[in-house]
């Protein structure tokens, strides 16, 4: 093994170290604040509140993927050779992990929010000029038809050469 994998292959481990520490911590956090506010039942839960749901799911995603590393494992199934259970779809989570710092600052809970706010006026915009360019692609269609077909031009002279690259010269070579 080269010093070069050696050192990535601690970086990993480091990396994946870390992942499990700081999921430990979110855990206890949302194991700490489901025993404070209650699960789902009264007004006031921690369910209640979309910002604890996004920390639920980020944390339940989290248990679930060490669950299921932990089941190939023990019945000696290795993910590199494509056996197992996938759970390349459940590690997109991950990305979703910084957003739980939104949660602990009220600040960024309202840049949050008014990007959120935001989304659907961008949606409209973004539709109407997707719709402006389809009509502006057909009428370029409808206005060009037949007006180019097999027709090339030299870029040093700007003569048509159509008759060059007919069928008819195709044919004849």
């Amino acid at each position: 093994m080269t010093k070069s994998h050696c050192q990535g292959f601690r970086v990993f481990l480091f990396q994946e170290s870390l992942e499990y520490i700081f999921l430990v911590i979110f855990t206890l956090e949302c194991f700490l604040k489901i025993i404070a506010y209650g699960f789902v039942f009264h007004e006031g839960a921690y369910l209640r509140n979309a910002w604890n749901v996004l920390d639920f799911v980020i944390v339940f995603m989290g248990l679930f993927t060490i669950a299921l590393d932990t089941i190939n494992y023990l019945a000696g199934i290795h993910m590199e050779k494509g056996g197992g259970l996938d759970m390349k779809a459940l590690r997109a989570f991950r990305v979703l992990r910084p957003l739980r710092l939104v949660t602990g600052v009220p600040s960024l809970q309202v840049v949050m929010n008014s990007i959120l706010k935001a989304m659907l006026p961008l949606l409209h915009i973004g539709l109407l000029v997707f719709f402006m360019v389809t009509i502006y692609a057909i009428v370029g269609l409808e206005l060009f038809k037949c007006k180019m077909h097999k027709t090339c031009y030299w870029t040093g002279t700007g003569k048509r050469q159509s008759r060059r690259y007919s069928k008819e010269y195709v044919k004849s070579i």
